[in-house]
Order: C-alpha cells, then structure tokens, then sequence
C-alpha cells in the first residue's frame, strides 16, 4: 500500500508505513525510502517525526535546512514575520529586552538611541539642551528652531522666546534666549 505524505516503507509488503524523522518531509504518497523524505527549506522546521515542515514563528528564526527546532532572536534582535533565516537588529531609536519577540520597543518621548540591536532601555538617552524629541523611537533628537529654545535635557518640545519678551531671541545653542539685536 502506498504510505501517506510524511511517511515510508522500505520493505516489500511492509503493514506500516515509518516517519519521517524530524526536520524532514515526504510531501507525495508512496516513498519507499528514508532518503525520500526532504529536508525541511530554510524558515521551516519539523519538531514531529512524520509530520508537515512548519514555518518558523515570529520572533525566531530558522538558518539551516533540516531543522526540528527553531532558534530564539536574541536581546536587542527580532524577527517580525513567519518563515525568517535570520532575526534583524533592533534600529536606532528602539531596543529589545526580552529574547525570541516579533518587535522592537521604541525609546519615549525626549529620548534618542542611535545604536542598532540596543537591548535596554537605558541605551535611549535624553535629548540634549536645545534639542527636543517630539516622537516615539527617534534615532536623533531635533534642534530647536530658530527663536525657541529648551534648557532641559529629555524635553519633547521646545519654548518660545517670544514668550520671555517679544524682543528676545534663541542664543546660538538654543538652551536661552538673549536680545534680538
């Protein structure tokens, strides 16, 4: 009789059909040997003899072909969709803390990291003086423009000059405001 997909037999009027082992595939009927059945395709693994290669999940990924386990991403790493060979640095502006995820968490508001495959929060520093982070997950953060200012470092906006005295104006460095000459 002919073995079921997953399954073969290698001996002449043999009653039931063996698995696959794990890592491997047969996905027509009738093998008739173990080196039928395939390896499992990169961004797949097997976990079960005899069953159906299945797709990596996100937050995992999987080199090599013939796998019967998946790999965990790493701090600071991910892998956002099924199937994936390899997990991605987490970019600038964002950080991973917690192995085998699908995303990257992003720096808060007034922060900034430009380090790629960060794995802490503390890589997310404050936004200088005279500068803002106005946004989630910011690589750099933004100079004040021109007639605002900010003294503090970790602001997520900036002041007006004008507010002070319609007169005053930002300093070179955007953290005060002097006279409008």
């Amino acid at each position: 009789h002919d073995c079921a997909p997953g399954r073969y037999a290698d001996q002449e009027g043999q009653r039931d059909c063996s698995p696959c082992s794990t890592g491997t595939y047969f996905d027509g009927i009738g093998a008739k040997n173990a080196s039928q059945c395939g390896d499992c395709d990169s961004g797949k693994y097997a976990p079960t003899a005899g069953l159906l290669c299945m797709p990596c999940p996100p937050g995992t990924f999987c080199p090599d072909t013939g796998m019967s386990s998946y790999k965990i991403c790493d701090l600071g790493r991910y892998s956002k969709f099924p199937l994936q060979t390899s997990c991605k640095s987490c970019p600038p502006g964002h950080y991973q803390n917690v192995t085998g995820q699908a995303f990257c968490r992003p720096c808060k508001l007034g922060t900034y990291s430009t380090i790629s495959g960060a794995n802490s929060s503390a890589l997310c520093q404050e936004c200088p003086a005279g500068t803002y982070g106005d946004k989630k997950g910011m690589g750099t953060c933004t100079a004040c423009p021109s007639s605002q200012y900010q003294p503090s470092t970790g602001e997520s906006r900036c002041l007006k000059c004008t507010d002070i005295d319609e007169f005053k104006t930002n300093n070179m460095d955007h953290t005060g405001c002097i006279e409008n000459e």
